[in-house]
């Protein structure tokens, strides 16, 4: 007899077997509907499968919402958790938070102040993939704004599948292992409709502290890697590079030892070396 959980996953996977919608995950396959409950081993197997092929929807890109976010008001919204804010063109100061919970129901929110942060807007902009037809949650949770040297706003985003199984945290119960970072960009951050980039994923991982930029122009972006994987990368910690006015994506330049490593930041020094703090 298939356990709850495990049915209504299986419940997905016959979903994603027939006929695709945009979000679903191509020439994907189910497991058999029954396995042995009384071999561990079996279990254990048919639950991976069923995972991996969960995990696959973290692959699917996130989305910058600016329009029909009324659900995400303030008088909506009952939770906020500190996340990032950038001062850019025309002195506005665009600010991002952690809102719903810190949880697999969380979701990112931002707003602006033009006054040095008396007053601030409504929420303008939200990254948030929840999708109801997922057996497990997807969660966007940690966004990050920086301004690069030439004025251009990234914002960096990750996206999960389980959100690596916070222990004690309701829906939490598996996790696709490597969460995933994306970067959007936007050339026009001081507008009242800003235009984003697609996005682009840049790597398993997260980064929720800004790049930095080198005594040589270079920029640097810490990157921690998850706890659970299921993958042979796990716990790495990492530092994507991008060379001063080079065009086109980051690159891994250096990697440290596997560890359970949560939050990186950087920080240059005066002789042109970097250090690099992780938790």
């Amino acid at each position: 007899m298939v356990t709850r959980n495990v049915f209504a996953a299986c419940l997905l996977c016959v979903g994603v077997a027939g006929a695709r919608e945009p979000w679903q995950v191509e020439h994907a396959e189910y497991p058999p509907a029954h396995v042995d409950m009384t071999d561990a081993k079996a279990v254990r197997e048919m639950y991976r499968d069923i995972l991996e092929k969960l995990a696959d929807f973290a692959l699917v890109p996130p989305v910058v919402r600016q329009d029909r976010i009324a659900n995400y008001a303030y008088t909506n919204l009952d939770y906020a958790m500190n996340g990032t804010v950038e001062i850019v063109e025309g002195g506005r100061l665009r600010a991002g938070w952690i809102s719903g919970e810190d949880g697999p129901k969380g979701f990112f929110v931002s707003n602006y102040s033009d006054d040095g942060g008396e007053t601030w807007s409504d929420p303008v902009l939200v990254v948030d993939s929840k999708d109801p037809r997922l057996a497990l949650a997807r969660v966007t949770l940690c966004g990050t704004y920086w301004t690069d040297p030439d004025g251009k706003l990234h914002l960096f985003a990750d996206q999960s599948m389980g959100m690596y199984a916070v222990a004690g945290v309701v829906g939490c119960t598996a996790t696709d292992g490597r969460r995933g970072f994306w970067e959007f960009i936007c050339e026009n951050p001081g507008s009242d409709r800003p235009k984003w980039s697609a996005p682009r994923r840049l790597s398993d991982g997260h980064a929720i502290n800004k790049p930095v930029v080198l005594a040589n122009g270079d920029w640097l972006l810490p990157v921690a890697r998850g706890v659970h994987s299921l993958s042979s990368r796990r716990g790495f910690s990492a530092r994507f590079g991008r060379k001063s006015g080079a065009h086109g994506g980051w690159g891994r330049r250096i990697k440290a030892k596997p560890g359970r490593c949560a939050a990186e930041c950087a920080s240059p020094t005066a002789n042109g070396s970097s250090i690099c703090a992780t938790r």
